[in-house]
């Protein structure tokens, strides 16, 4: 896991046994995991309600699971689960980690944070699926990782969101949790049966897959409206340049001259630099975009080759 500064420490784990994965639905791949991850949050999630009763709900989750012989490692896992929740609710220790996150690359800004609101969202405060993240995939709703394909992890975290569901099925909420638990169910037996879990993967991977594609076309489309925003820009220079030419024949021999008596090394003026270095900002652009076309291409092609 993570401390506060954002240092791994060991994962706790036996030869045959992963918590994290078979408990809160964390695959090896994204372990050790850091806080937000831990507690099943969007990262950078901002609002204390949403933090605690993700907590609590784990909490409660382990404890059950625990009680049936894994009592150490859930004490452990427990106590992971406490730091996780004492720094992420604690606004100076929760700044300090988003900002140790941040310098692993991880951007806030690419985010929607949330913030408490009087509108009463149930996949936000009982589950942590914050409103960028919804509607919520069958994977989402249940808290696992994207084409999670092990039976009894898919299995353990329809478990899980629908044990805590049931608790807040008797508040005001009522309607709202058995809204849920039918959604969990739904997702449940969709990823639990191999042909419908196979046909729901490929609707997604093709959603994806047009998400990709969709921001490429965005980052070639900026990259243009950059290039053609600079390119009236470097014209104006070329032509002021070409000016002051005309107008100074007396100094362009002299630089000549001079360049001559320096073995042929002519020093060019700062329009010209300024003028080379759009040409080559330019060309950079192009070839930029022309690979990001290429890769469209590619992948529109090995996608209906897939299919």
């Amino acid at each position: 896991m993570w401390s506060s500064d954002c240092t791994p420490t060991r994962v706790i784990m036996d030869a045959d046994f992963d918590p994290y994965h078979l408990w809160l639905s964390i695959p090896p791949a994204e372990q050790p995991a850091h806080h937000y991850r831990l507690l099943g949050l969007e990262l950078f999630e901002a609002n204390p309600d949403v933090i605690d009763i993700a907590a609590n709900r784990l909490s409660s989750w382990v404890r059950m699971e625990a009680a049936k012989g894994r009592q150490k490692v859930g004490r452990k896992l427990l106590r992971q689960i406490d730091v996780a929740r004492t720094i992420l609710l604690h606004p100076e220790s929760k700044s300090k980690y988003d900002t140790g996150l941040t310098k692993q690359g991880n951007s806030p800004a690419a985010q929607e944070q949330s913030t408490p609101s009087d509108r009463f969202d149930p996949y936000h405060n009982w589950l942590g699926i914050a409103p960028a993240e919804q509607p919520a995939t069958h994977y989402r709703l249940l808290g696992l990782t994207e084409f999670e394909e092990h039976p009894e992890v898919i299995t353990a975290a329809a478990s899980r969101q629908s044990a805590y569901l049931h608790t807040a099925a008797t508040g005001a909420h009522r309607r709202e949790s058995q809204q849920l638990l039918n959604e969990v169910a739904k997702a449940r037996l969709t990823l639990l049966d191999d042909k419908q879990r196979a046909a729901y993967d490929r609707s997604l991977r093709k959603k994806r897959h047009k998400e990709r594609e969709s921001k490429l076309s965005l980052e070639v489309g900026d990259g243009l409206g950059l290039l053609e925003k600079e390119s009236p820009r470097s014209s104006t220079d070329s032509l002021q340049l070409r000016e002051r030419k005309s107008r100074r024949p007396t100094e362009t021999s002299l630089g000549v001259l001079d360049a001559e008596n320096n073995h042929g090394v002519e020093e060019l003026s700062p329009a010209t630099r300024n003028t080379s270095r759009l040409t080559q900002f330019q060309l950079r652009v192009l070839g930029s975009s022309a690979a990001a076309l290429l890769i469209i291409a590619m992948l529109s092609f090995a996608f209906r080759r897939g299919s």
